[in-house]
């Protein structure tokens, strides 16, 4: 949103300082590509768990974290919405760029 902001701004100033439309749409996509391997792996670290002798599971990357606990729970509840809207929503961001960049470039 904040470059999608500076590029309608960039259109106020001279037409030497213009932000190009591909240009931004390119950038904001290696954002998103950054930001989709920091948010899988955040969003799966709840669900790695690896059982204690005593029987008892832990989240690998928190083992002060017991797997069923309300605490792991929480930790699951905010997983699943960032697996949902961030890593599920980047991907069908790119199928549906993909199904529809045809249908762009034909109509330019």
């Amino acid at each position: 949103a904040w470059m999608a902001l500076c590029y309608a701004l960039s259109k106020l100033f001279p037409k030497k300082h213009h932000w190009e439309g591909p240009k931004v749409c390119s950038t904001m996509g290696a954002f998103l590509q950054l930001g989709f391997s920091t948010m899988s792996a955040t969003a799966l670290a709840p669900m790695m768990c690896y059982r204690h002798p005593n029987g008892l599971r832990s989240i690998l990357k928190y083992p002060g974290v017991i797997c069923g606990s309300a605490e792991h729970d929480a930790m699951l509840a905010i997983a699943w919405v960032l697996l949902l809207v961030f890593v599920f929503g980047f991907v069908a961001l790119c199928i549906t760029a993909v199904l529809m960049v045809p249908r762009w470039s034909a109509t330019r």
